[in-house]
């Protein structure tokens, strides 16, 4: 009879995980069952030979750089910022009070770009990635909002292809995507690459056809109009993956994801495996968390409003520190 019940159960397990293999091998190659798919899942500005349609800027750009501790790469990525692009367009750089080093590049890159730098000191008590950004919302001057992290590596003509995104979907957010760098740093790096490679650029888009999309904490953009409706991001969300308007905007939103090839935004994993460990289970708690304390916010702002989200995997880089 025990031998019965384990091979029962053997078998219920076994067919179990096959269809979880199933399905996330189904929605992995989403973006490729038809040519169809594929067309509707690239970037709407590109041409038939393959180059993007640059357009002409409409739009007015505030890009958040949230840095703790990271005056190692700051000073680059705010540079490199600067030189986006796009004809209208401002970076703020966010650092703690107690962060004296990092406040200080931020300071002198914003001497040498007086024009598009500027610098918000976090006066929280309890620094987080959310509260950075509710410190630099309130003197965003642009009609999108976007946020990088302090190591990212931005392709120059992205602001553009944002923009043109913006103007003919209607969203009221850009969901852009990672794609990590590093993938001959470690034994594990290499699955982590692909990892990113298919949710951007595939399972986001079967996300997205059904209604559902996780907002990250970087390389997002979304109309301030939208941002300050919902009051910002969720202060008490834990980790960077953050739902901008406590999940509220997205809930809100219809959906369309265009993806371009080139234009990903890549990072790179971090070379200490604890790191990568602990980054996780903190952005699924803090995903959860938000999810759930939006839940009827986000339904009597769907009553109100009529905004449309579009998640798109837009190029952000990521560097080690130190680089």
């Amino acid at each position: 009879m025990v031998e019965h019940w384990l091979l029962a159960f053997l078998a219920a397990d076994t067919l179990l995980f096959l269809a979880v293999a199933t399905t996330t091998l189904c929605w992995m190659l989403y973006a490729w069952w038809t040519p169809t798919a594929t067309q509707r899942t690239g970037f709407p500005g590109d041409s038939p030979d393959g180059a993007p349609d640059q357009g002409r800027p409409r739009l007015t750009f505030s890009l958040i750089v949230p840095a703790r501790h990271e005056h190692q790469v700051l000073a680059q990525t705010l540079a490199t910022l600067a030189q986006l692009d796009h004809p209208c367009f401002e970076v703020i750089a966010v650092v703690g009070h107690d962060d004296p080093i990092t406040r200080q590049v931020a300071l002198a890159t914003a001497r040498r770009h007086p024009d598009l730098v500027r610098v918000v000191v976090d006066q929280h008590r309890a620094k987080t990635k959310p509260k950075a950004l509710n410190s630099a919302l309130p003197v965003c001057r642009g009609e999108v909002v976007g946020v990088f992290d302090a190591e990212d590596e931005v392709a120059p003509g992205l602001l553009r292809q944002v923009d043109l995104l913006f103007q003919r979907s209607g969203a009221g957010v850009v969901q852009g995507g990672v794609q990590l760098m590093n993938y001959r740093s470690s034994w594990w790096a290499l699955r982590n690459v692909l990892e990113y490679y298919f949710w951007f650029r595939s399972r986001l888009h079967f996300q997205a056809s059904q209604g559902v999309v996780t907002l990250g904490g970087n390389t997002v953009f979304v109309r301030r109009d939208l941002l300050v409706a919902v009051g910002g991001w969720d202060p008490e969300c834990l980790a960077e993956t953050v739902i901008s308007g406590s999940g509220s905007a997205h809930a809100a939103c219809g959906w369309r994801s265009p993806t371009t090839r080139g234009w990903r935004p890549g990072r790179r994993l971090p070379s200490a495996w604890r790191r990568c460990c602990g980054s996780g289970p903190a952005g699924t708690k803090g995903s959860c968390r938000c999810c759930a304390k939006a839940t009827g916010g986000a339904c009597r702002l769907a009553g109100s409003a009529a905004w449309r989200c579009t998640p798109w995997a837009c190029p952000s880089c990521r560097r080690p520190p130190g680089r």
